[in-house]
């Protein structure tokens, strides 16, 4: 490890020999000794010592004084007062220079010792400290989320650029300032006044943030949807010191999310179309053919006398086949769209696929419906269908269910359809997965339309699904 290196500026030449002898037995190197002020700037200039020590009364006067505050501003080197008994007046010049320690004259080489390692210490840890206050400063202003810090009692301590393009305040807008006097947060959903409450974020769960969708009101008056993230911060001995607010203009996002939603429905209708028209071509053309050559066999028979029992019976099979194709046309026109729905309505048809699920799968499906007339539209009636579709599904995929209950209820609020299964319950990071694409599904399917989609799970209780539409939603002409 290599020596520390030391400049002496003493003006009383057996002085500063008496220290350069005590510095070189104590295993420090000196790489100068000076006897004034101009020679002592420039060797901390040439040499770069790695500290200094200064008699604060050089020759005679405050000289010792004032070249310590010149290293220290332009070459960061820590200085130690060499000092005798000196005036209050010369005592607080001194301190305004910031010295790392003072030396009374005479002094033992174990006490020169002791204040020079702990000066030395103390400016290695105060330039660590102000290069990570750089690093952390630069990092903070360079991010493109919108970061404001403050005390304890809401202060504002600190904002970063883009927390100033966002709320369009300038920092001396509004450090020094409550947070709450300059910014204000509005409820999303009811446009309700938010309080910035540091109290409710010490309660929230230690060592955590919380994260919530809000209005953002600006300098101008404007307003600009935001997700805004408080945390709490503390100090090394656990004691609260103040909270950061970390928050993103989300607008863009949101236009993008609309976007997809919007896009996302249009590709529904339009496979929501398609299907209905492949179920229409396959039903009346495919079962069309299908009933023709069927009619074809039987007036073969007919017609046919004493037709050998090879061909009779090649005719049977044939006549068994047509009417088991017929059977899976009809199944197949069925999956793409049930005739159900169009003609009899959303409450016929879950029935059905109730009935179905519970052939194919063994697996009991009890519908209740409570609604003595209903009659909803083609998109909530298709969109709810699918729901269930799905829920279904997954239920025969995962669930490990022995029962499903079902039930589909109109309200004066709107129409409510629930389904439940006793299986093993979906777990939350299931239901928040992004490759739960059926579930994706269900939820961009009903928020789309204005509805709203609850999923729930119980470790070994099952999982329930909760749809809600309002009935002001059901406007438009509604299915038979």
């Amino acid at each position: 490890m290599p020596k520390c290196r030391i400049i002496i500026v003493e003006d009383e030449l057996l002085i500063a020999e008496d220290i350069q002898l005590s510095l070189e037995e104590l295993d420090y190197e000196v790489v100068a000794v000076c006897m004034n002020q101009e020679d002592a700037l420039r060797d901390v200039q040439e040499c770069r010592p790695d500290l200094v020590l200064m008699d604060i009364l050089l020759q005679g006067e405050s000289a010792g004084i004032r070249t310590a505050d010149e290293i220290r501003r332009k070459h960061d080197v820590p200085v130690i007062y060499l000092t005798s008994f000196s005036d209050k007046k010369t005592l607080e010049q001194a301190k305004i220079t910031e010295p790392y320690g003072y030396i009374l004259k005479p002094f033992h080489p174990e006490v020169l010792q002791s204040v020079i390692e702990m000066a030395l210490y103390k400016h290695q840890m105060e330039k660590d400290l102000r290069q990570n206050q750089a690093w952390l400063s630069t990092i903070l202003t360079s991010l493109g989320e919108a970061i404001i810090v403050t005390d304890t009692d809401g202060i504002v301590e600190f904002i970063n650029p883009k927390a100033e393009d966002i709320t369009g305040y300038k920092r001396e807008d509004i450090i020094g300032h409550r947070l709450e006097t300059r910014i204000r947060f509005q409820d999303e959903n009811t446009g309700a006044h938010v309080l910035w409450n540091p109290v409710e974020v010490v309660r929230h769960r230690r060592g955590s943030d919380r994260t919530r969708n809000l209005i953002l009101r600006k300098k101008s008056g404007s307003s600009t949807p935001i997700q805004e993230t408080v945390a709490p911060i503390r100090d090394n001995r656990d004691q609260l010191i103040g909270f950061v607010t970390v928050f993103r203009d989300v607008t863009r996002q949101r236009e993008y999310q609309q976007r997809l939603r919007e896009f996302s429905a249009y590709l529904q209708t339009v496979q929501e179309n398609e299907r209905t028209h492949i179920a229409r071509e396959i039903h009346d053309e495919l079962g069309q053919t299908l009933t023709a050559l069927k009619m074809d066999v039987s007036w073969l028979k007919r017609k046919m006398d004493d037709i050998p029992d090879p061909i009779d019976q090649k005719m049977s099979k044939m006549t068994e086949l047509i009417d088991q194709t017929i059977s899976r046309v009809k199944q197949i026109t069925a999956e793409l769209r049930p005739g159900l729905l169009d003609d009899l309505g959303l409450a016929a048809a879950i029935e059905w696929q109730a009935d179905e699920f519970s052939r194919r799968t063994e697996i009991p499906c009890s519908v209740k419906i409570k609604s003595e007339n209903l009659m909803l539209n083609n998109t909530l009636s298709t969109n709810l269908f699918r729901v269930f579709q799905e829920a279904l599904t997954n239920i025969m995929r995962h669930a490990e269910a022995t029962k499903v209950e079902v039930e589909l209820i109109e309200t004066e609020q709107g129409i409510e359809l629930t389904i439940q299964d006793n299986g093993c319950g979906i777990q939350k990071n299931q239901i928040d997965h992004s490759k739960s694409f059926g579930l994706i599904g269900m939820k961009e399917r009903i928020q789309f339309i204005g509805g709203q989609v609850h999923i729930h799970g119980s470790k070994g209780k099952g999982t329930q699904i909760h749809v809600q539409i309002p009935l002001s939603l059901n406007s438009e002409p509604a299915t038979s």
